[in-house]
């Protein structure tokens, strides 16, 4: 498992450096299929993102119950480039895109922790702390639309894509506290400031292919304007790592899961070029993403950091669920290229 989760991991981060020149390598594979009239829409994309990627693990049977929740921010300036091929004839138009992460989150990543055992054995706690962190991400995507229904204001079509999300994360501080039940009543009584720590604590990614099935709705408003309105249910997978510096301690998770992708905007396409070969066009577009995931956790001790664990310790059949919330607000310049 581990070997694959680092070829998946090197396989995303090649995608991001080189993203460029794989979407122009598939721009000019498409640009050379000859025999049918084709227009082309290439743009630039500015997003910023508001969202979180978090996992959380719970443990309980009849003598303890634990719990452990980990947000990490993936709000940020993202900054990508889109390919639209539309072929006249046909009721198929093709949509590429690849964005990445310009910027780290400005929102801090928390960890929370709690633990609660019988009130005799004394472990009946809840731990906080959050992190400053560098970030990468990178999304690509392929979204195939079919038209099903047209009139002389509007079209309706049967939308599918193809996601794949990357976000990576170093964690490289922490502060926080942690509250103790020291006399054993099952409430807390005790705070406890933790000393500041500077330095990587953590090293955590995870990758999510996300297969979308649904609809979008577009208008035409006349006036070069032009509005759309999408959404499609959601299924897919995710693979993560997290690397705990500090505990010598690798967990890796992976899991099927569900949910749903929304998008609505406003496109407005300039005059004045007509007869040049592009007209230029603005979009403004707000997006959504969540996605639920119910996947098991492998922890493995590779040191002796930890004291209560030693190197070699394995502990399998964690139940980890993931939660993505990705919504972005966008505005892309571009132009159309053909007929």
């Amino acid at each position: 498992m581990r070997t694959q989760l680092n070829t998946l991991h090197s396989a995303a981060t090649g995608l991001k450096s080189h993203w460029l020149i794989v979407l122009t390598l598939l721009f000019s594979i498409l640009c050379s299929i000859e025999g049918e009239e084709r227009i082309w829409d290439w743009e630039l994309i500015s997003s910023y993102g508001f969202g979180t990627t978090e996992y959380n693990l719970k443990l309980s049977n009849s003598t303890e119950s634990v719990r452990s929740l980990l947000i990490f921010p993936v709000d940020g300036l993202y900054l990508g480039i889109a390919v639209t091929e539309n072929n006249p004839t046909s009721l198929w138009k093709w949509y590429f895109s690849m964005n990445a992460a310009l910027t780290d989150p400005t929102n801090k990543m928390t960890d929370e922790d709690w633990i609660n055992l019988p009130v005799s054995n004394g472990k009946h706690y809840y731990s906080y702390t959050e992190s400053n962190l560098e970030a990468d991400a990178f999304s690509l995507s392929a979204a195939p639309q079919y038209l099903l229904l047209k009139n002389n204001f509007s079209s309706l079509f049967i939308a599918g894509s193809y996601n794949l999300l990357y976000f990576s994360q170093i964690i490289t501080d922490y502060e926080g506290y942690k509250l103790d039940d020291t006399d054993l009543d099952g409430t807390y009584d005790t705070r406890t400031t933790y000393t500041p720590y500077s330095g990587e604590a953590l090293d955590y990614w995870i990758l999510y292919h996300i297969v979308d099935l649904g609809v979008t709705w577009q208008i035409d408003f006349g006036h070069n304007f032009t509005s759309f309105l999408s959404a499609a249910p959601s299924v897919g997978l995710f693979y993560d790592r997290d690397d705990h510096l500090l505990r010598t301690k690798l967990s890796t998770a992976n899991g099927l899961g569900y949910g749903f992708s929304t998008s609505a905007g406003i496109k407005y396409t300039g005059h004045g070029f007509k007869g040049k070969g592009w007209d230029p066009y603005i979009t403004l577009f707000f997006s959504y993403r969540w996605f639920y995931s119910d996947g098991l956790q492998r922890q493995y001790w590779y040191g002796n950091a930890d004291p209560e664990a030693p190197q070699g310790t394995l502990s399998t059949g964690i139940p980890h669920e993931i939660t993505l919330q990705d919504p972005r607000i966008s505005v892309s310049i571009g132009a159309h290229f053909g007929s």
